[in-house]
């Protein structure tokens, strides 16, 4: 539509199944706001307030959100493949079954939030925090993880075999597991001196 929305207030409005694509957001206020099925692809949102939104099924292929804030949001089944999410907040969202193949998620933080089923092939999770999210049945195929924190993580049954080609620089990986074995994780690419640290509990 490529329709200029920059810093307009859409706070708690209604915009389900609207088509926003190629649309001008930037420091916009969609707080609160309904966005279910919305197409957003190449929309700019650097900046944009989403804070505490309904965007579930909404699509943000090849979408602009740096420094975008989405905390507290339902995003899941959304699709932000080749997204550029770097800088943005994704606190205790829920990311469940949420596409974010190819994606740029550096320096986001996704601290608490809900990632189960959610694929992150080929994305780039570059100093992303992922402390204490939940990471039941999430893809990391050939995902960057540098300078990444997934510390505290949630959901005891983390897949290893999601984590196909990962590559991995100075993360730290604490995984609390119910046994004192250590596990050595083969299939992943070590680019330098990763701490791997594996925690327990009773």
């Amino acid at each position: 539509t490529h329709a200029d929305f920059s810093y307009a207030d859409f706070t708690g409005a209604n915009l389900t199944g609207a088509n926003l694509t190629k649309a001008k957001l930037f420091g916009a206020q969609l707080v609160n706001a309904k966005l279910l099925k919305a197409n957003l692809k190449q929309a700019n949102m650097i900046e944009a307030n989403i804070i505490s939104s309904n965007l579930e099924n909404a699509i943000f292929i090849g979408a602009n959100l740096p420094k975008a804030d989405l905390s507290f949001s339902n995003l899941s089944f959304a699709d932000f493949s080749s997204a550029n999410l770097s800088g943005s907040s994704l606190l205790e969202s829920n990311l469940f079954g949420t596409k974010f193949l190819g994606a740029d998620l550096s320096s986001a933080d996704l601290s608490e939030a809900n990632l189960t089923n959610s694929n992150l092939s080929q994305a780039d999770l570059s100093e992303t925090n992922l402390t204490k999210t939940l990471l039941f049945n999430t893809i990391f195929y050939k995902a960057i993880l540098k300078d990444t924190i997934l510390k505290d993580l949630k959901g005891s049954n983390i897949n290893v075999s999601k984590l196909r080609e990962v590559k991995m620089r100075e993360s730290i990986i604490i995984i609390p597991i119910r046994s004192k074995k250590v596990i050595h994780h083969p299939i992943i690419k070590r680019d330098g001196a990763t701490r791997v640290t594996v925690s327990t509990f009773n």
